[in-house]
């Protein structure tokens, strides 16, 4: 190794290492601090009323009055039991929900194996090994590790597909490793896995410190704050430790603070970490504005980051043939980039939707991290045909957040996320984002709402929305706000478009009673009053192995709700509902 004493080598193969791994390991502990206190000041607002007169955002006549009793009865059918028969519209929605996660995985996964070709190349002729055609395979299976973890990030929605994808991985990576000990019998088995290990191990398990589910919103920026700001600081060392005049300057500076020779060096330390904090800052809000225009969306910032993180410390192995060469990183990562912008850009235009459907997600608060796991596999397949929009709540305020959001918060600017009267309302609902990112999927739309506005909200949400989802597991009389959607959702939306998802935790009993009296009390304005037979559509969730059929039945929903947006009675609906605005 010619280059092994290098100043620069050493740097690249000894300080860079350590910035990523502490970056890494920094990233967890600070972003869930970061995200708890986010949702602390979240739910402190949502807490509060608006503080301002009553007329301000209530809407006149949103109040649930009788008028006139209803003579026709409410069928309640459970879509587990009774087949549902759907238009060719509908079922080609279905398709377009199940098969476009797996196209995007797919796309990905292009881009992958383009980053593994060129690190494999890269490997073989930095270190000046023999073409053979087995042992460039065994490499490039080694390279393409990331691509199993992509998968688990895109389409993997329970442990038993994560599995599969590993188990599928490990198997092939046997096989080719069991080939090349037949061929050459002095390389053994345990050398391949010993390959695996210290090409994979490390960096594996950083990525799962700041890929988590719980912070992949935000632990990309916060990881690379800190990969800038310990560069900093690692900078500021090497350049007072390169030279004695510098040395005694900073020993003289430390004398006066009485800090000592651990506290100088903790002291450049500090210094060079916050004098970097000014860029690192910079790249985060760069991000930001990438994010704003579509350029990035939250599942690409995320792979990006494991793209990158593995890039990075796949070239740092081949800096000791020289410095150079830590460029083959970067090239992998740029042409990983490259190929999946044109995946995606032939897809879009080859495969463009009709329709975008908007989904409205409503759910009972209280159920906590079952609400939570049940929108995190929902979104992995809705998002890639329509948004989802919603009323944030203690339940999602982690699992939703979005970049541009969360750096509101860390600039104390929460406050304008949250609606506190009717023309924040239209101002929120004017900037709902429903068109797709560069990558396909669709965003979701929260709003952010005091104690006094959500129900304002609720009104607007269910009348802007093709389709409903309301997640009444562990529905009981104790839930008022959700008796209250369920009144709305009777009053403003065909129930032919609302999916109730109930389980044995649900007081069924309750929910009928609840219904009847709402179907009771229907307002003359409610749509279902001029359907000829109205059925309330409850689905029974037993787990993710109903998700298909749930998301059957919620494209059902969608198909009837764009079907209404071209007839001409929506039109008389929405004029209903404008005598309720005020300006």
């Amino acid at each position: 190794m010619p280059h092994a004493y290098d100043p620069v080598v050493v740097a690249l193969t000894g300080n860079l290492p350590f910035i990523l791994v502490l970056s890494a390991l920094l990233t967890f502990p600070v972003s869930f601090a970061l995200l708890w206190l986010y949702r602390r000041a979240i739910l402190q607002r949502m807490n509060a009323s608006a503080k301002r007169k009553k007329g301000d955002f209530d809407l006149p006549g949103a109040s649930l009055g009788f008028d006139l009793p209803v003579e026709r009865p409410l069928h309640m059918i459970f879509l587990n039991e009774t087949s549902q028969a759907s238009s060719p519209t509908a079922e080609a929605l279905y398709t377009d929900v199940r098969n476009r996660p797996w196209r995007t995985a797919a796309i990905y996964a292009g881009a992958g194996i383009a980053f593994a070709l060129v690190m494999a190349t890269c490997f073989l002729r930095a270190g000046h090994i023999a073409l053979s055609p087995l042992r460039f395979l065994v490499l490039f299976w080694v390279y393409m590790w990331p691509v199993v973890l992509m998968l688990q990030m895109v389409v993997a929605t329970t442990w038993r597909s994560k599995a599969t994808f590993l188990t599928l991985y490990c198997c092939i990576f046997a096989i080719l490793a069991t080939f090349a000990f037949l061929l050459h019998s002095k390389v053994s088995v345990g050398d391949f896995a010993l390959l695996w290990i210290s090409t994979n191990l490390i960096p594996t398990l950083c990525i799962q410190t700041f890929l988590s589910h719980r912070i992949r919103a935000v632990a990309p920026l916060v990881m690379i704050y800190f990969i800038v700001c310990i560069t900093g600081a690692m900078v500021a060392t090497s350049f007072v430790g390169s030279s004695t005049e510098r040395m005694h300057v900073a020993a003289e500076i430390g004398s006066h603070f009485k800090l000592g020779g651990t506290g100088d060096f903790i002291a450049i330390l500090l210094v060079g970490f916050l004098v970097f904090s000014v860029p690192g800052v910079l790249a985060v809000w760069v991000i930001r504005r990438q994010y704003e225009r579509k350029e990035l969306s939250d599942q690409s910032l995320a792979l990006d980051a494991l793209w990158l993180f593995f890039s990075l410390v796949y070239s740092i192995g081949l800096v000791f043939e020289g410095p150079l060469w830590l460029l083959s990183g970067v090239g992998a990562f740029y042409l990983y980039k490259l190929v999946a912008r044109i995946g995606f850009r032939w897809f879009r235009g080859a495969h463009r939707l009709r329709m975008r459907p908007k989904l409205l997600y409503l759910r009972v608060f209280a159920l906590g991290r079952r609400s939570e796991r049940l929108y995190e596999i929902l979104a992995a397949y809705w998002r890639h045909v329509g948004s989802i929009q919603f009323i944030s709540g203690p339940d999602l305020a982690m699992t939703t957040v979005q970049p541009h959001h969360f750096l509101d918060f860390l600039v104390r600017r929460v406050a304008r996320q949250f609606v506190d009267g009717y023309q924040a309302l239209q101002h929120h609902l004017t900037r709902m984002d429903v068109e797709p990112d560069h990558d396909g999927r669709c965003r979701i739309n929260d709003f952010f709402c005091h104690d006094d506005t959500w129900k304002m909200v609720l009104t607007h949400l269910v009348d802007t929305s093709e389709a409903v989802l309301m997640d009444i597991r562990g529905f009981s009389p104790q839930n008022a706000g959700c008796v209250y959607e369920i009144n709305q959702l009777v009053n403003i939306m065909p129930l032919e478009r609302v999916v109730f998802v109930i389980d044995n935790t649900t007081d069924t009993s309750f929910l009928g009673r609840t219904v009847q009296q709402a179907w009771k009390e229907m307002k003359l304005t409610s749509p279902n009053r001029r359907s000829p037979s109205v059925q309330m559509r409850i689905f029974q969730y037993t787990g993710t192995g109903g998700l298909y059929p749930l998301l059957h039945e919620l494209c059902i929903s969608a198909e009837n709700g764009l079907v209404e947006t071209n007839n001409v009675a929506v039109v008389q609906r929405a004029a209903a509902l404008t005598e309720w605005d005020v300006s």
